[in-house]
Formats: C-alpha cells, structure tokens, sequence
C-alpha cells in the first residue's frame, strides 16, 4: 500500500454519537462519508487516517478496510480470512 492510494475507512464510535462523528469528518474534508450503526464509513487516504486519528474527538477508532466478501457461515469466514 502506497500513501496515495484510494482506502475504505471506518471510523468506530459510542452508539448515538454517529450524527457527531459525521460532522467532525466532514470538518476535516473528508470523501464519501456514510452513516452506520456506531460507526461512520469514508473515503481516504493514508494522511487522512493519520489526522483523523489525531483530530477525532468521538471516534473510539480508525479502521482501514483490507477486504469484503459475503459469508454465510463460520467456514465462509474462515474460507474469505484465509485468501
């Protein structure tokens, strides 16, 4: 992974503070941000995670999305862990 390049981020928060936490990305000109249940998504880059972990007040964390894939089950899991 290169600094420049493209992350799907998650920044993770107490529930009820969402509507907060989303305002506190948008202030730091933040991409792509999208509401969840005690969590917010968003678009980044490598700089972007480091700001937004020094600057966010009611994030409890700043996740970077390595992969997605749908599972069903715990060996669908264990299956999309593995590759």
């Amino acid at each position: 992974m290169t600094q420049n390049e493209p992350l799907s981020l998650v920044a993770t928060c107490a529930l009820g503070l969402e509507e907060l936490l989303e305002e506190e990305l948008r202030g730091l000109g933040c991409q792509g941000i999208e509401r969840q249940r005690a969590a917010v998504a968003f678009e980044g880059r490598w700089p972007d995670v480091w700001r937004a972990n020094y600057r966010l007040r009611t994030a409890n964390r700043v996740l970077v999305r390595l992969a997605t894939w749908n599972g069903q089950d715990g060996d669908a899991l264990a299956a999309g862990a593995r590759n």
